[in-house]
């Protein structure tokens, strides 16, 4: 069995003042930094987005096969 060594990177914010801003646990700051989120309209829409702020799917490799054999499998 592989063992997987997950490490956290060291990018710099104000995780404490994030987590209060936003109510949630620095911790969680620390992840959404780490996702290279920096300015707080990029944390907002991390925190609060909809499905207008996802990107399209069909930008992922082989979607429109995935797509196919979804549908041959629900008919």
């Amino acid at each position: 069995m592989r063992k997987e060594k997950w490490l956290v990177q060291g990018k710099k914010a104000n995780f404490n003042e994030l987590a209060e801003i936003y109510g949630i646990s620095p911790i969680i700051t620390r992840i959404i930094r780490n996702r290279d989120y920096v300015e707080k309209e990029e944390y907002q829409r991390y925190l609060y987005g909809g499905a207008k702020d996802l990107y399209d799917p069909f930008l992922m490799k082989d979607m429109e096969s995935a797509v196919s054999i979804v549908m041959e499998k629900i008919r």
